[in-house]
C-alpha cells in the first residue's frame, strides 16, 4: 500500500516537473520571438532614445539576450528529453 502511494506521488511530482518545464519553454520562446521581432521590424522604435554607440550597444545587448535565452531554451528541451514522459 505504501509503495503504491509513493509511486503515485513520484509520478505526480514527475508530471508536475514536466508541465512546469514545458511552461518555461513556452515563456522563453515567447520572449525570444518578441526580441527577434523588435530587432527585425522595430529598430527605429527601440533605438529612438539612443544614438551612435549607445544604439549599437543596445542592439548588441538584445542579441546577447536572445542568445542566452536560446541557451536556456536548449537546456529546458534537454530536461524534457532526459526526464520526459
Amino acid at each position: 500500500m505504501q509503495n503504491r502511494l509513493t509511486t503515485k506521488m513520484l509520478d505526480w511530482v514527475h508530471t508536475q516537473i514536466i508541465s512546469l518545464t514545458r511552461q518555461r519553454i513556452a515563456a522563453i520562446q515567447i520572449r525570444i520571438d518578441f526580441l527577434e521581432n523588435q530587432l527585425r521590424t522595430g529598430r527605429k522604435d527601440i533605438l529612438t532614445p539612443y544614438h551612435g554607440k549607445k544604439a549599437e550597444q543596445r542592439l548588441l545587448n538584445m542579441e546577447e539576450k536572445i542568445c542566452s535565452l536560446e541557451t536556456l531554451l536548449a537546456h529546458e528541451y534537454y530536461l524534457i528529453e532526459e526526464f520526459g514522459e
